[in-house]
């Protein structure tokens, strides 16, 4: 009886281990280190007889916002003060004036519109769907100008400063108080920076980005995952569906001889095919909680969708065209 009982519980043992490596692995690593800022304000130019100005209105929670924001400040390594004099000797070496206390304070009061996140990433080979874990966050503020481009107005950030690194603590207490920052923030970002020794930012090494795309756009054509048109769209891609977003129509020049040797230039039409080269944007819809004791944010992904960037034959900025979304059940 001692032996079967054993034997049973051995049998247990090895299944429960089994199960959870199976969990483990089929978490990839994506990225051990990705910079990257996401704003929390939305800006718009309104005219007006007298003059055109910017309005701002928050993507996020602007109570709940305010909130971590105060925390985050008052548990801060830096103190305030520090951090306001900084401010003003940047400002002042910025704009070439001085900047009063009062001056400095209305700023990081009022114009914190991004916050940047240092991130670990993986994804799940099954579902494909990223998953991150912040390790650092900052606010920063920022100052818009508007301005031409062409013959139409714009708004241009003319100035930004991150006011320092916050690392997350740890919290034994299980009932800290969390608070939604955000239900369903969405944002596009660029993997990969051109800009020399800036490797984390807006960056994914391609040894671990191309094999997920690939894995990812396999995955959508062979229907192994549900890809949808939208983040809401009730019916998901059929194969042939998700072979046709992948494709597109690209002139080319074709240059040939005839009997004559005389040379002919020939434009024609010719179709290819989207590959993981070719995307160079993410879109994420995520919710974000924050912590108030840890002071931890947690990012839980809502939807997901590769960008790939449309330009001119000039390279003048199209668009962004995402081949498809895949999203949480």
């Amino acid at each position: 009886m001692q032996k079967k009982c054993f034997f049973k519980k051995l049998i247990l043992l090895t299944f429960f281990t089994i199960a959870s490596l199976n969990v483990f692995c089929q978490d990839k690593l994506l990225s051990m280190k990705i910079i990257y800022s996401v704003p929390i304000m939305r800006s718009e130019i309104k005219s007006s007889e007298e003059k055109d100005s910017i309005e701002y209105s928050f993507i996020v929670d602007k109570r709940f916002w305010w909130q971590t924001f105060d925390k985050v400040m008052e548990k801060n390594e830096v103190s305030y003060d520090t951090i306001v004099s900084r401010f003003s000797k940047a400002l002042k070496d910025n704009f070439k004036r001085e900047f009063s206390i009062g001056e400095t304070k209305l700023l990081i009061d009022n114009n914190v519109r991004k916050v940047q996140f240092e991130e670990r990433w993986w994804y799940d080979t099954k579902t494909m769907l990223i998953k991150s874990e912040v390790t650092a966050f900052q606010p920063i503020v920022t100052v818009d100008s508007i301005v031409f481009d062409g013959d139409e107005l714009v708004i241009k950030e003319v100035f930004s400063y991150p006011l320092g690194w916050f690392k997350p603590g740890l919290s034994n207490n299980k009932k800290s108080e969390k608070i939604i920052i955000a239900s369903n923030i969405e944002f596009n970002m660029p993997i990969y920076n051109p800009v020399p020794y800036q490797y984390y930012f807006n960056h994914l090494e391609a040894e671990y980005s191309l094999p997920f795309l690939d894995m990812l756009l396999a995955k959508a054509e062979n229907v192994e995952i549900k890809t949808y048109e939208m983040p809401t769209s009730t019916i998901s891609y059929s194969k042939l569906e998700v072979v046709k977003r992948m494709g597109h129509d690209e002139l080319e020049q074709i240059v040939i001889e005839d009997s004559l040797d005389n040379v002919i230039e020939k434009d024609t039409v010719i179709r290819v095919r989207y590959n993981a080269e070719d995307i160079e944007y993410f879109r994420f819809g995520q919710q974000w909680t924050f912590d108030l004791e840890s002071l931890t944010f947690t990012k839980q992904i809502n939807y997901f969708a590769p960008i790939i960037l449309l330009t001119t034959s000039d390279n003048s900025f199209r668009g962004f065209y995402p081949l498809f979304y895949i999203r949480k059940d």
